[in-house]
């Protein structure tokens, strides 16, 4: 039996467009290509196919692990975009992509935990829950810094001053989290990464809480145009004591790596980790 595969691509681009058309093209016959979505917006959730590949760069594969909501259908993602953590391919590995993966079936599948963000309003409504594979942030949107009130469970454990508050997954961790500071978190933890932004505070520092705990974060006094970012793609405009509960989500994500790529080996090509300087001379 013949694989399923669906494929998503922003076909305004004219690269994606052609890998589109390619990628269609290697696998005709051999494996049965169920949909398309070339505009990156179709409702994924009630998709039926053995994998979900995604041409485009981080951004469109959080985009469609939030579209697949529980579906527990992998996704492989194949760059086109920048640092590429979440895509497990370039570019030019499209090839490979067709015959090795979406034909052979020689791929493994990395299950992702995933965090949950409820905004309550001060006024008394409720928005939510939004589902993200990365983070929800808290941020200033204008030059003015933000004060955010930084709950465990319920219990205050300290105000943040600054330019705001991430609560990462460890898939996160090598996001925006890792531009302020965070640590870098194996994606097989689970666990929620909270890294200020730029704190006032010379002893505000990242901090790794377990999967079970409760993150509330309090808009507090002083801060004029507060903002919340869901994997940056869902926005929301906050004012003073609104609350944004973070919790980790049931339902988790499962990202389709080749069998032999592993974490670190990411890490060393987009980080671009040198290893040990050459002691010995020339």
């Amino acid at each position: 039996m013949s694989r399923r595969v669906f494929l998503v691509g922003d076909d305004s681009r004219p690269r994606v467009a052609r890998a589109l058309k390619r990628l269609a093209h290697l696998v005709e016959g051999r494996a049965e290509v169920v949909g398309v979505d070339p505009f990156g917006a179709e409702d994924l959730g009630e998709v039926e196919a053995d994998l979900v590949v995604v041409l485009g760069g981080d951004g469109a594969i959080l985009s469609a692990s939030r579209r697949l909501g529980p579906s527990a259908t992998p996704v492989l993602g194949v760059n086109f975009g920048k640092l590429g953590f979440l895509a497990a391919l370039r570019a030019r590995e499209l090839d490979r992509a067709a015959e090795e993966i979406i034909i052979g079936g020689r791929y493994r599948v990395s299950r992702r935990m995933t965090l949950e963000a409820t905004l309550h309003r001060s006024g008394g409504g409720v928005e939510g829950p939004v589902r993200g594979l990365n983070d929800a942030v808290v941020q200033r949107w204008d030059a003015r810094s933000v004060s955010v009130d930084f709950y465990v469970d319920g219990d205050l454990a300290t105000t943040y001053r600054g330019d705001g508050v991430i609560v990462a997954t460890p898939t996160g961790s090598t996001a925006h989290s890792l531009a302020a500071g965070g640590p870098i978190v194996d994606p097989g933890v689970e666990a929620l990464v909270v890294a200020p932004i730029c704190a006032h505070g010379v002893a505000n520092r990242p901090l790794v809480l377990g999967p079970e705990q409760v993150v509330t974060l309090r808009v507090s006094g002083g801060s004029r145009k507060p903002g919340l970012a869901v994997d940056g793609q869902v926005l929301f405009d906050l004012a003073q004591d609104d609350e944004i509960q973070v919790r980790r989500s049931s339902q988790p994500f499962h990202l389709a790596m080749p069998s032999d790529r592993t974490f670190f080996e990411v890490l060393r090509n987009r980080l671009q980790w040198a290893g040990q300087p050459n002691y010995g001379g020339a």
